[in-house]
């Protein structure tokens, strides 16, 4: 059997393979698949941060057009004073 170790991990060029080897192939592929979301979670949470911004601007524009509203059209308040 010819082994060739690499950075991840040891392939076999025919021959049988050992539990060790296959165990080091399993934990390679975890690994990986742990990484890619990982990296699938970074951006997802960018992407939401990104979201949230634009969605507190539209609110904060709405706020500022509702008070300048109220502002130009001010109602006469209710005379309840006794006299």
């Amino acid at each position: 059997m010819i082994l060739k170790g690499g950075r991840y991990g040891t392939f076999w060029i025919g021959g049988r393979i050992n539990n060790s080897e296959v165990i080091n192939i399993v934990v390679d592929f975890a690994n990986i698949f742990a990484l890619l979301i990982y990296v699938i979670l970074i951006g997802l949470s960018i992407y939401c941060l990104i979201l949230f911004i634009k969605l507190a601007r539209r609110g904060i524009e709405a706020l500022d057009l509702y008070i300048q509203d109220k502002k130009n059209n001010k109602p006469n308040p209710p005379d309840n004073t006794p006299r």
